[in-house]
């Protein structure tokens, strides 16, 4: 099959206008035939299929086949996870049924279910949202103002008092804390009423006696 010359130019021709070759031999010589056939091996064809509901990509520089990307009547349907191109360890992935994570570094951020969303640091877990309540590993709770009564239960809540896990204790009054932590053991309330690092924050304490 005959390749097209890059620079060659083509024109056309009303259909009743006869193309039958005229004129001298050497008129002739100069016209050279080229087929649809030529035109689409010189252009390059685009080869591969596709799948209704499906995005087409790219398998190499000139065939489109299926990408895992789908879509039906409620949107688009992602199989795995969307990352950003120029950081590709933090992502939003789909790992199983009912489950989102989202990853920073490859680190575990946060993971929602159908039972709750838990909230990871440094790829530690340090918080749980549930029907439960809300739970809290090796950090703080931050909130200006926790007032909880039976009145502010959710409807269909079940009522009760607070309750605050108990802790360890501060080793002296200026333990490091920040102003409001609150710690319990069975022997007393400790608050801190002052920021800062070992030795320069300041703890005071209640002693609990029996009821």
């Amino acid at each position: 099959m005959a390749t097209i010359p890059s620079g060659q130019q083509f024109h056309t021709l009303a259909a009743d206008v006869s193309t039958t070759n005229r004129g001298s031999a050497t008129a002739n010589a100069d016209r050279t035939i080229y087929t649809m056939a030529d035109i689409s091996a010189s252009v390059g064809g685009i080869s591969g299929s596709g799948t209704v509901d499906t995005l087409s990509m790219w398998s190499d520089a000139s065939t489109l086949t299926d990408s895992n990307v789908t879509q039906d009547a409620n949107g688009i349907i992602i199989p795995k996870r969307i990352s950003h191109l120029g950081n590709l360890t933090t992502y939003i992935s789909f790992p199983s049924d009912n489950k989102i994570e989202l990853r920073c570094d490859s680190d575990l951020c946060l993971e929602a279910t159908g039972s709750g969303i838990s909230l990871y640091g440094n790829g530690s877990l340090t918080l749980i949202s549930s029907s439960d309540g809300i739970q809290v590993w090796s950090g703080r709770l931050l909130t200006p103002k926790m007032h909880v009564t039976s009145d502010d239960a959710p409807t269909n809540t079940a009522k009760g008092p607070v309750n605050i896990v108990f802790g360890t204790a501060p080793t002296s009054a200026a333990t490091a804390g920040y102003i409001g932590d609150v710690i319990i053991d069975a022997s007393a309330i400790y608050v801190c009423t002052v920021t800062g690092s070992a030795s320069n924050a300041t703890w005071k304490k209640v002693d609990l006696s029996a009821v």
